[in-house]
């Protein structure tokens, strides 16, 4: 799990001394999603990472109006699916 981990720093760093930051933001996104995933955790430990990743791509990456408004947009609605009975409401009620 070192090895691994130690690899991930070494793949982002070298991402990073390359390429823009959105190219390492998509690269800590794409980690994040498939840990989320792989520990099966909650949508709140999904919606608090994806919120501090947009935090960091805004303040240190440059997203034009309309993308950034995008990325908004899609975490609002994530941030409101937290609310247990919205969700049973408008997914997983049946039909």
């Amino acid at each position: 799990m070192l090895l691994a981990t130690l690899l991930v720093l070494a793949v982002t760093a070298a991402v990073f001394a390359v390429t823009q930051i959105g190219a390492l933001v998509t690269l800590l996104f794409v980690i994040a999603v498939l840990v989320l995933a792989y520990k099966r955790l909650p949508l709140l430990a999904f919606s608090i990472v994806f919120s501090i990743l947009f935090v960091i791509y805004t303040w240190f990456g440059a997203p034009g109006g309309l993308w950034k408004g995008l990325l908004l947009l899609m975490l609002v609605v994530m941030w409101l699916f937290n609310i247990r009975p919205l969700r049973k409401a408008l997914i997983s009620r049946p039909s």
